[in-house]
């Protein structure tokens, strides 16, 4: 099912429409439609969004499919500047950590932020995921 995708973060209204129109309404829709660059050519000749950008957006939904990453979470991950897995595997737990608080602190976005130990399971599984999205 996953999450509507306007859940992504940074995505605009106007694309929202045309990825709709496109029957694509959920992370789990683009990562069935966007996945290939095959796929991903077809979707951005029927909706006009560039090729490039729907890659941002399936790694994007792929990141907030991630295995224990509520989109709370993706929202504290997204405002620490990790957008993608790739991203996160290439973060430091702690330093991740202490941004995470910092950004709670200042907007509120969820009562239990993740714990440095949990960041660090997630930057590990990152590590050594093989993403099914062709660059």
């Amino acid at each position: 099912m996953g999450y509507p995708i306007q859940s992504i973060r940074g995505i605009r209204s106007t694309f929202i429409k045309k990825l709709q129109s496109a029957n694509i309404k959920t992370t789990d829709d683009l990562l069935s439609f966007c996945s290939s660059r095959t796929s991903r050519t077809k979707v951005a000749a029927q909706t006009g969004i560039s090729a490039s950008y729907l890659l941002l957006l399936t790694q994007k939904a792929e990141l907030l499919k991630f295995d224990g990453i509520s989109q709370e979470y993706y929202k504290l991950l997204s405002e620490a500047g990790v957008e993608t897995l790739e991203d996160l595997s290439q973060t430091h737990p702690r330093k991740l950590s202490d941004e995470i608080k910092v950004i709670n602190n200042k907007k509120n976005i969820t009562k239990l932020p993740p714990k440095e130990f949990l960041l660090e399971d997630w930057i590990d599984k990152a590590k050594q995921f093989q993403s099914q999205i062709e660059l």
